[in-house]
């Protein structure tokens, strides 16, 4: 299913920015790209570091405590990959010129790529469009500060034109990551016996039906082993019919169970994952704090330990969205 696998919706917008010219504060005419490549240039990012936990400016989208992943990029052209691989000695032969430039894709305009990777339980676009209100209301601002930049943007007013405005502007996302299963996840086994007797079955008697009938016609004496009205061409005929429709049903069971969605890693949604992350760093200075204590002190020390993190909590004690580090001194 496009967009949506392994319990999360892989949002991917691309909006057409305006190629007109803006006046800065400083009174400058500038393009709308390079104001908009400014205006990414300053959006906070992650506190990924402990200078920049220090700071205390996060990213906005840490507002949201379903987003586990975003990007915003501006694409000015395709990639270029080279001129199109061919056999010179071919080319000797007819004549193609190497020195003669191919034809090299260009794009009327800038793009602005948009990728978000949330929580979401069914992949639905109702369900796009609560998480896109939210984010909206959370961060609006500064989205207006980015999209400002992008043709049919000036529209927007609220939260419903938002989501209307990136559904006019996603593409499907084919091609998801998923990180989070740490044991193979239980998947649907084809079940191949169950096809290969459908398929083998009608394959047998059309190849044997075939073979019959070549006996028949170089003069064997096959006819009498089938019923009246029938024969060795028609069943054949039959036989590899049925084996072409069990094919081709095979074909398509195993592309419906391919559509379905990737099932979702337990907990792998965004609260359950900054828990996971929290503990796994307080767990290591109890580690280091606790070595050689013994067995009743340990004990003592790790029941202080479950008390004060509350492993089964995933509202607090936890991770912070958008911070590296639980201690900021781990940050570097």
């Amino acid at each position: 299913m496009p967009n949506f696998d392994g319990g999360h919706y892989f949002l991917t917008v691309l909006a057409p920015v305006r190629n007109d010219d803006i006046v800065d504060a400083a009174g400058e005419h500038i393009s709308s790209e390079q104001s908009l490549r400014m205006t990414l240039a300053t959006l906070p990012t992650a506190l990924q570091s402990g200078p920049s936990i220090e700071t205390g400016i996060n990213s906005p989208f840490s507002r949201n405590t379903k987003t586990h992943f975003a990007r915003f990029s501006v694409i000015n052209n395709p990639a270029y990959n080279g001129r199109t691989p061919s056999d010179p000695i071919l080319n000797a032969i007819d004549g193609t010129n190497p020195i003669i430039p191919q034809p090299v894709d260009v794009i009327g305009s800038p793009f602005l790529l948009m990728a978000l990777d949330f929580d979401s339980a069914d992949g639905s676009k109702a369900e796009r469009d609560r998480y896109l209100s939210e984010l909206w209301e959370q961060m609006g601002d500064e989205l207006r500060a980015v999209f400002e930049h992008c043709y049919g943007f000036k529209m927007v007013t609220d939260a419903a034109g938002f989501c209307r405005y990136i559904d006019s502007c996603q593409l499907e996302t084919t091609m998801s990551f998923n990180d989070y299963w740490i044991t193979p996840p239980p998947l649907p086994v084809f079940p191949a016996k169950f096809w290969g007797f459908l398929v083998g079955i009608p394959l047998v008697v059309g190849l044997v039906s075939f073979l019959m009938w070549l006996c028949e016609a170089f003069g064997g004496n096959v006819g009498g082993w089938l019923p009246s009205g029938w024969s060795w061409g028609g069943l054949t005929l039959i036989g590899l019919g049925l084996t072409v429709l069990m094919v081709v049903l095979a074909y398509r069971s195993v592309m419906k169970a391919g559509a379905k969605p990737f099932p979702a890693a337990p907990n792998s949604d965004l609260k359950s994952v900054l828990k996971a992350i929290y503990l796994q760093q307080r767990f290591v200075h109890f580690v280091i704090d606790n070595q050689g204590k013994p067995a009743d002190a340990l004990h003592a020390s790790f029941g202080a330990f479950l008390a004060a993190n509350k492993p089964a909590d995933l509202d607090s004690p936890t991770q912070t969205p958008g911070v590296l580090a639980s201690f900021p001194g781990d940050a570097k």
